[in-house]
């Protein structure tokens, strides 16, 4: 089975993945990146993992013109599932419809709470005493598609936006690969 990253930052997540993929938890291989930020963070990993790695800007091109450029990468790379890390772009519906339940991502909340760019502060300015991640499948809305996989952490009374961003990052980084695993052996359930 085929993975392509999709990253716009740091991809924080993707050291825990690429190490299930390295361990053989995740049955395939990564074959390819896709970075829409040149030299961002995880540009700098994949390429450390001799990974291909393809930068394409999004600048001056409609979204649509953009996500098919990165669609004629994948194809050309064999890609049988596309995994978002840390990739901070809105995909087309055109882009979608080629990938039907083949887009994962991974949200910094419990969806369907605080979709969106901004999900770990607006559950702080919510004073919610319980939030976490979610893996799931892009579909044409924005964090609206089926969901994979939850997992919570406590929102402590001090919690501050970096300290509750790095328990989420924990989880995120223990159920992202958990579901890649899942998905590479056939025995997800959604």
């Amino acid at each position: 089975m085929n993975f392509a990253i999709l990253a716009s930052t740091n991809a924080s997540d993707f050291p825990a993945i690429f190490s299930a993929f390295q361990s053989g938890k995740i049955l395939g291989k990564i074959v390819c990146g896709v970075v829409n930020k040149e030299n961002c963070g995880a540009q700098e990993k994949l390429e450390k993992e001799n990974i291909p790695t393809f930068f394409v800007s999004h600048k001056s091109k409609t979204r649509e013109d953009f996500d098919k450029e990165v669609h004629k990468i994948l194809q050309n790379h064999k890609v049988d599932y596309v995994v978002c890390v840390g990739y901070m772009r809105i995909l087309s519906s055109w882009f979608v419809q080629q990938w039907p339940n083949k887009i994962i991502n991974i949200h910094p909340a419990l969806l369907p709470k605080f979709p969106g760019a901004h999900a770990i502060t607006d559950a702080l300015e919510a004073r919610v005493t319980e939030t976490g991640a979610t893996v799931h499948f892009i579909d044409e809305g924005v964090d609206t598609g089926p969901i994979l996989m939850q997992k919570s952490c406590t929102v402590e009374k001090n919690e501050t936006l970096e300290s509750l961003k790095k328990k989420i990052q924990k989880i995120e980084q223990e159920i992202y690969p958990l579901v890649l695993e899942k998905i590479s052996k056939n025995i997800l359930n959604f």
